[in-house]
């Protein structure tokens, strides 16, 4: 798990109030059985329901590890292997999302410099005494220049 956004809709959408999520840039100590290890990411033990252990994500160089102990009975293994599944919905849609989007801003670029050629067209053609003729076919345009000699 490498998004930190694709993550934390995870978690949110298994039940996990938003609110409660500790996000930070720097690891943030966990408290419980796991003192002395940190995370970037915790679900504080009060809302988590165990009395004893903090749950956390820490941010490696390969992205997110959990840390999180076995036995307890919500936020266990099941309920990790449940994020990840969740994850990779989330990380699939904000891909596909970022590719339209690319798509998008390229085509807008493309529609751009089609019209920027078009306009230089029409004005060098009237700097030489050419009347431009504009006709569209679909997504191509045709221009013809008419030049009177009488």
């Amino acid at each position: 798990m490498v998004d930190e956004e694709s993550l934390i809709e995870a978690i949110v959408e298994l039940g996990f109030d938003r609110t409660a999520l500790l996000c930070s840039a720097t690891p943030i100590a966990l408290r419980g059985s796991q003192h002395g290890r940190s995370a970037h990411i915790v679900l504080p033990k009060e809302r988590t329901g165990d009395a004893f252990n903090d749950i956390g994500f820490l941010k490696g160089p390969a992205g997110y590890v959990a840390v999180l102990s076995d036995d307890h009975a919500i936020y266990g293994r099941e309920w990790l292997a449940k994020v990840g599944d969740r994850y990779r919905f989330h990380w699939t849609a904000k891909q596909s999302r970022l590719a339209e989007a690319e798509r998008m801003r390229i085509e807008e670029e493309r529609q751009r410099l089609v019209e920027a050629q078009r306009v230089a067209v029409h004005e060098r053609a009237k700097k030489l005494g050419y009347v431009v003729k504009e006709a569209r076919e679909g997504d191509t345009i045709r221009l013809v220049l008419v030049k009177r000699s009488y």
